[in-house]
């Protein structure tokens, strides 16, 4: 946990950032991010020279899935570890993947 300054005895959580970088070509990327238990959902995740947006969708189709179980996807989106398992064009996946920076 990171602490920020405070009131004595006061602890506040920072919150893990990221920034979306569209392409240099400003072409468009999208690829689908799979939840797998009880509570299994699919995203459809856009990031395009306006930013990033995301919405629930099949992804079958997509030509990159990224499948994350529940636990894997909260630590990789704060940037604890690297999880995830990538189906499909792994080229697509590795460019959307590369286009997040921490700050």
């Amino acid at each position: 946990m990171s602490v920020l300054a405070g009131h004595p005895g006061q602890h506040q959580r920072r919150a893990a950032r990221a920034v979306a970088c569209p392409a240099a070509d400003g072409e468009a990327l999208a690829v689908g991010v799979r939840v797998s238990g009880r509570n299994a959902v699919d995203y459809l995740v856009n990031i395009t020279s306006e930013g990033l947006s995301y919405a629930q969708e099949d992804v079958s189709g997509m030509p990159a899935v990224i499948e994350f179980d529940p636990g894997s996807l909260v630590l990789t989106a704060f940037g604890r570890v690297n999880a995830g398992t990538i189906r499909g064009d792994r080229a697509v996946a590795d460019r959307f993947l590369n286009s997040f920076f921490r700050i």
